[in-house]
């Protein structure tokens, strides 16, 4: 029964090291321009937002 775990073990160890292989790829994000200032409903004028960057 010892015998048989061992190849188990190995697979399932392969199986993680390829599956999260990838996910690690996709956690890598570009900061935007703006990184300070997230002015989305366009409230701030140009010369305030370059002021708070």
């Amino acid at each position: 029964m010892k015998n048989n775990r061992k190849p188990v073990l190995w697979v399932a160890f392969i199986l993680i090291l390829f599956l999260s292989a990838p996910m690690a790829a996709f956690a890598v994000v570009e900061a935007p321009a703006e990184i300070y200032v997230g002015d989305y409903a366009n409230v701030l004028s140009e010369e305030t937002e370059r002021y708070i960057i």
